[in-house]
């Protein structure tokens, strides 16, 4: 099968060729090749390597898909919790004794901290959560 294409780079046993299709491809060298030329080349003339570097399209894909569901999933690791967490907002009271309550979305408390332990211990009297 004849194939066009565009000759990129010319090394001493080889040429790197842009097909029409963008494909990158290694074939013989030939006498009179120059950069930017433009070719006809048989299959018969592409040279294949027998130490692969890099990826191939195929390859490519599974990678690029791998890697978007390894995104995926961290950003959903780290999304979820948000959903997760009740609380909606923290009003901190600071006065002597400093009270902090955490409230959910429609404004009921969660729970009620204290820096004393008195305080703390008043605050488990008193049931504020719900509240």
């Amino acid at each position: 099968m004849l194939s066009r294409g565009m000759v990129l780079k010319i090394k001493k046993e080889y040429a790197i060729v842009m097909t029409q299709e963008s494909d990158l491809i290694r074939i013989q060298y030939k006498q009179g090749m120059e950069i930017g030329q433009k070719i006809y080349f048989m299959e018969e003339d592409i040279v294949r390597s027998q130490s692969k570097k890099g990826f191939n399209k195929k390859q490519a894909r599974w990678v690029t898909s791998i890697a978007a569901m390894l995104i995926i999933v961290v950003m959903t690791s780290l999304y979820v919790p948000q959903l997760m967490n009740p609380v909606y907002a923290v009003v901190s009271v600071d006065v002597n004794p400093s009270v902090q309550l955490k409230i959910d979305k429609h404004l009921n408390v969660v729970s009620a901290e204290a820096e004393l332990l008195k305080v703390d211990k008043l605050l488990n009297l008193i049931c504020l959560v719900n509240l």
